[in-house]
C-alpha cells in the first residue's frame, strides 16, 4: 500500500507541473518548443504511472479499485466446451450451495475442485449425468461447500472426466467465489 501512496503523491506533482507548464504555453500562444516537449513528457510520465496503479489487479484479495465482474442472478455455472478461461466472482447464498448446469452435455462426467488462495484444495467432487441423458438435454447440478469453509475467496475449477483422471486436458473452465461472514 505505501507504493500506492507514494505513486499517489508522484502523480499530483506530475499534475501540477503538468498544469504549470499548460499554462506558459497558453501565455506563449504555444511557441515555446522546449515547453511542449517537456509537456509531452510529463503527459506520458503520468499515463505510465497511472497504468501501473491499475495494473496491480492479479493479486488474490484485489484492492477495490480492481473491477471483479459480479453475477447478480442465482450463481448458476453453466460449463461449455469454450477453450477461454471465464473468471467471474460468484457469490455463494448463504445455504453454501452453487447451483449449475452443463448445456448439451456430451459426457456422462464432470468433476471440480475448490481451491483456497494458496492453491491447496479444499473440496472436490464429481458431477455425474444421468445415464439415459440425450445429449441434446443439460444436467443440472448443485455443489454444497463444506461447511469448514473459512469466509474468503476461493477457486473452483471444472474438469469433464472423473476425479482420479483430472489433468489440464480435461479443464473446462474456472471461476472464483467468495465465501463471505455469516
Amino acid at each position: 500500500m505505501k507504493r500506492d501512496i507514494w505513486i499517489m503523491i508522484q502523480l499530483g506533482v506530475l499534475f501540477l507541473v503538468f498544469g504549470v507548464i499548460s499554462l506558459l504555453i497558453y501565455f506563449t500562444s504555444g511557441r515555446n518548443r522546449r515547453l511542449l516537449i517537456q509537456k509531452l513528457r510529463i503527459g506520458a510520465i503520468i499515463v505510465s504511472l497511472t497504468a501501473v496503479i491499475m495494473g496491480g489487479c492479479t493479486s488474490i484479495n484485489p484492492p477495490p479499485k480492481c473491477y471483479v465482474p459480479v453475477i447478480t442472478e442465482d450463481p448458476t455455472i453453466i460449463l461449455d466446451s469454450n477453450p477461454w478461461k471465464i473468471t467471474e466472482k460468484l457469490t455463494v447464498s448463504s445455504d453454501r450451495i452453487i447451483n449449475g448446469e452443463i448445456p448439451h452435455s456430451m459426457k456422462k462426467k464432470y468433476s471440480y475442485r475448490i481451491l483456497n488462495f494458496r492453491e491447496l484444495i479444499v473440496q472436490e467432487g464429481e458431477i455425474k449425468g444421468s445415464n439415459t441423458q440425450v445429449a441434446s438435454l443439460s444436467i443440472p447440478f448443485q455443489i454444497k461447500l463444506d461447511e469448514n469453509l473459512k469466509p474468503g475467496l476461493y477457486f473452483i475449477y471444472f474438469y469433464d472426466c472423473d476425479l482420479e483422471k483430472i489433468g489440464s486436458e480435461n479443464y473446462i473452465r474456472s471461476y472464483v467465489f467468495e465465501i463471505e461472514e455469516k
